[in-house]
Formats: C-alpha cells, structure tokens, sequence
C-alpha cells in the first residue's frame, strides 16, 4: 500500500527483488493491482545461492515473474545500462540481503554506491529498503550522496505474525530517484 504512494503515473513499472530468498515476495507483488490495473507488469527475483534459487523458481509458475540466479549487484548495473529499465521505471527492493556476508563497510559501500549508480541513471526509478532493526547496510548518507530522495518511511513487521507478536518493527524508506523536469522554453510560453 505505501509504495502506490510513491509510483506515480508511469504505466510500466517492474519490481526487482534483490536477493529474494525463497521468493516469497514475488507473487504478491505480481499480483498487486491499483483500480484495477496492476502495479507491475513484470517481477524479478535475483537470488545467489543456487539451491535458494531452485527453491524460488519451483514455487513460481506466473509467466510474468522471472527468477534470475546470480549476483544482484552485476545484474542491476546491467539492467539499468540502457536508457531504460524494460520499457520504463522499476522498484528495486532491497532487505539486508549482506547481513551474513561479514563484509567490511567500505566494501559494502562501494557495492551500493555502485548499485545506486546504475539505478540513478533512471528518473523516477524507487529503491525500496528495508533495514533489519538497528542494522543498517545502506546508510541514509550514501543514498543522498548517489541523488535519491526519501519519499515516505513507514515501519512493517518484516517477518510477519511472529514481529507483531512480538512488537517489532523494521524501518521500510522509499528513495526515489528524481524526475528531471524540462524548464520551458520560450516556444513553450
């Protein structure tokens, strides 16, 4: 629901799940309609681990949800390479995918940046994060530095009835990339 908040008014929108596990995000997200259209025409999982990988392409039989084996970071550089992302903006959601990666931060953050690079080129463009209770891979900071906009925050039980049994809450940010608006020119007045 708070992400329709942030689409606005691009027809063709695709949903790239950066490291979806099991993928347990993707049918949900396909099946996800605003007045009766639906939100995305096209769903994406990346998964690394290729046993996770298998598992994720065997609960999925919608034509329209893809499920790539490989590494996220390579795969959203090459996807945002052209001029635009299939046809036109995408929603990158991103949950701690490197929490057990024990990597060093500049190391993390010359990851992201790099991500944030390549999703930057694309106006209008969101990346949906969501961060694991007080940790936090992609700081505030680097998002800023790369040109995103925070566009709402909300907090969601991210692991579901157990969180909300249990009161906790994962902070979930919508950065979008901004819209470049033409100034008029004086044919245009």
């Amino acid at each position: 629901e708070e992400l329709k908040q942030v689409m606005d008014g691009e027809l063709s929108w695709t949903f790239v799940d950066c490291g979806c596990g099991q993928g347990t995000m993707l049918q949900p997200m396909r099946n996800a309609t605003v007045d009766g259209r639906r939100l995305f025409q096209r769903v994406v999982g990346v998964e690394l681990d290729p046993a996770t990988h298998r598992e994720a392409v065997a609960a999925h039989n919608d034509p329209a949800i893809e499920v790539v084996c490989g590494d996220m970071f390579p795969f959203v550089d090459k996807l945002c390479a052209g001029d635009d992302i299939l046809g036109g903006c995408a929603v990158f959601y991103i949950y701690e995918p490197l929490w057990m990666a024990n990597l060093p931060a500049e190391e993390m953050r010359r990851l992201y940046g790099g991500l944030l690079d390549a999703v930057a080129r694309h106006p209008g463009s969101v990346i949906a994060y969501c961060s694991a209770d007080a940790y936090r891979e992609i700081g505030a900071s680097l998002l800023e530095e790369k040109g995103l906009v925070l566009r709402r925050a909300v907090k969601v039980a991210q692991n579901g009835a157990f969180n909300k049994l249990r009161g906790v809450y994962n902070p979930l940010e919508f950065w979008q990339v901004p819209r470049i608006s033409t100034p008029p020119t004086s044919e245009s007045l």
